[in-house]
């Protein structure tokens, strides 16, 4: 009799294999196709030769500062936003694996013991199964596998594997996107950190000189030579200075703490910086067709991933409207003792269990509905994040060209301006001109250098804003 069973079951399992392997199986719902986008034949605002696409992993490194490659390195490794977004990843990686649990066979064990009584005056079928007298209390046990299998006859199953799958993907990019933002987080802070030092030193510079010159005009003035509207000028020049250094001591300071909170750390004193104008900034920043973006932003690829799990959704609704097929299978022993566990107390079942459904209240419709809906809004998500990308990429690219031609002119001024202060201090040793001269051409020499600084600053700003734009750092 028992081989007849076997048999049964060969036949059970070898029809449940024939379903998976053979073709019995089918997929419902739309396939991914990415979506129709007007794609420019030309990145936006870049150079005819800057278009053939360049490694932008360390872009960073380019310039060539020591101590930034190390904050960036520590920030890689110890960031807060960025483990998160690691165990985010892992989270849902976890779920990705377990999506397709419900295709593969489930088996489960089972142990069970009661001890029953009937009434005197009758007796009756016990949780063995067996006919317990009455009167006398009875022991029951049992001993079993269970297990259960679902055919994924439509896809059901393997669409919510492919949106688990997707939704994995999307967390990786979004890792990698904090990623992108760290570093060029961490780059900025630096460079503010170089830009307040050069602007202290300018400043505690021009303050040094005005002190000197206040005592000139201070002993000047005693004497009649000039007059008080000469002194309160360099008075208020030099209160100036003095009023603008503990602020760009505090724009250092500030700098510093942001630098500590991106590399995962208390705030504390780090080495002077590097002032932005002795950074080498990069002649041109490659930029790669704009089809690349498609791959290199991972804002983009997370909506895109995001798009693919949206779309397997509405396959996944469309299957709940076809047949479910199971097979079940349950085998074990039952009997009043424990030792009566032997061959001629076994019990099993197996067979197919077919629910097909057929009225439920709408609720198969509204969730396709639903899932077409979301993936509709996951389609504009997408192509909206592709073209603020281009969006981006382009403002980055002409603001760099911008800044660079403003540093530029604002080199030159700072040349004449030093140039004026020589002039205006010979013609005052001459004779020729008063020492008002020789203050205006110091001021506006002190303005043009923290102009110059600032723009420095502004094309180091660019720079990072175009390769964060581009995708870079990941």
């Amino acid at each position: 009799m028992h081989k007849k069973a076997a048999a049964v079951a060969r036949r059970v399992l070898a029809l449940a294999a024939g379903f998976v392997t053979g073709g019995g199986c089918m997929v419902v719902g739309p396939d991914y196709v990415r979506p129709d986008m007007d794609v420019p034949a030309a990145m936006p605002g870049a150079s005819s030769s800057a278009q053939a696409a360049a490694p932008l992993v360390s872009w960073w490194r380019r310039f060539g500062d020591p101590e930034l490659d190390v904050l960036v390195d520590e920030a890689v490794k110890r960031n807060l936003d960025l483990r998160a977004a690691e165990a985010r990843l892992r989270a849902v990686r976890a779920v990705a694996g377990a999506a397709g649990a419900p295709g593969r066979p489930q088996i489960d064990a089972g142990a069970e013991w009661f001890r029953e009584r009937f009434p005197e005056s009758e007796g009756g079928f016990g949780q063995s199964g067996t006919f317990v007298s009455g009167g006398d209390p009875e022991d029951s046990w049992s001993a079993s596998l269970g297990g259960s299998w679902e055919i994924d006859l439509f896809g059901r199953i393997r669409r919510g594997e492919e949106a688990a799958e997707a939704e994995a993907a999307a967390a990786e990019s979004d890792m990698h996107a904090v990623l992108v933002a760290v570093i060029a987080e961490v780059a900025d802070a630096w460079f503010d950190v170089g830009e307040a030092d050069a602007r202290a030193a300018i400043l505690e510079e021009t303050a040094s000189l005005l002190d000197q010159t206040l005592g000139i005009v201070r002993t000047r003035f005693e004497t009649g030579l000039v007059n008080e509207l000469d002194l309160r000028r360099v008075e208020g020049d030099l209160a100036t200075a003095r009023g603008l250094t503990p602020l760009a001591r505090q724009a250092r300071r500030e700098a510093e703490n942001r630098l500590a909170v991106l590399v995962g750390r208390t705030p504390g004193v780090r080495p002077r910086g590097t002032a932005p104008g002795a950074l080498p900034v990069p002649p041109e920043v490659p930029t790669g067709l704009p089809a690349t973006l498609l791959e290199r932003r991972p804002d983009v690829r997370a909506a895109e991933s995001r798009l693919i799990a949206a779309n397997a959704r509405v396959g996944r609704a469309m299957a709940d409207f076809y047949p479910r097929l199971t097979i079940l299978g349950r085998a074990g022993y039952a009997g009043s003792e424990s030792d009566d566990f032997d061959w001629t107390s076994r019990f099993w079942s197996i067979g197919p269990s077919l629910t097909l459904p057929i009225l439920d209240g709408g609720r198969r419709e509204w969730t396709r509905i639903e899932a077409e809906a979301l993936r509709d809004e996951a389609t504009a998500r997408y192509v909206a994040v592709f073209v603020r990308a281009l969006a981006e990429v382009s403002d980055g690219l002409s603001g760099l060209e911008t800044t660079r031609v403003a540093r530029d002119f604002l080199r030159d001024a700072v040349v004449a301006a030093q140039r004026s202060v020589e002039i205006s201090g010979v013609r005052y040793r001459e004779g020729v001109t008063s020492y008002l001269e020789v203050l205006d051409s110091q001021r506006a020499l002190a303005i043009a250098r923290l102009e110059h600084v600032a723009a420095e600053r502004n094309l180091l700003r660019e720079v990072v804003r175009v390769n964060r734009a581009l995708g870079g750092g990941w």
